[in-house]
């Protein structure tokens, strides 16, 4: 989920597809496309629909800032399918717990566990 501004945004309740054997299907007039929200008024989807489309968004994962909701989401799921790549399975347990609880800059991070890592697999080596 991006971030508005610098604030986790929380939707409205969505829309789901109804169960296939459902008789009664609900049908909603105002639903936002991007995020399937219901809103409850014309005026209120116009406002959604304004937020979302305004570039006012961040990607969670990246920082990028300046950016449509679709654009965040499209660079949230783009980055997150990176890092699935890049990342060995059994290291990224390990990543995520120094890096989760680390105050220090990112790229100082990097580069200290970058040189942890290494002299680790160097020594299996030998």
């Amino acid at each position: 989920m991006p971030l508005l501004g610098n604030r986790l945004h929380v939707l409205n309740t969505l829309f789901k597809k109804p169960k296939k054997n459902s008789e009664v299907t609900p049908i909603f007039e105002f639903v936002v496309p991007e995020t399937k929200e219901i809103c409850l008024s014309e005026d209120e989807l116009k406002r959604k629909k304004t937020i979302y489309e305004s570039k006012i968004w961040t990607c969670r994962v990246t920082g990028r800032a300046n950016l449509t909701y679709k654009e965040a989401i499209k660079s949230e799921h783009t980055t997150i399918n990176i890092l699935k790549k890049a990342i060995a399975d059994h290291y990224r347990t390990e990543i995520l717990q120094i890096v989760h609880k680390s105050e220090s800059v990112l790229t100082i991070l990097t580069s200290l566990r970058y040189a942890t890592l290494g002299a680790v697999d160097a020594s299996l080596l030998d």
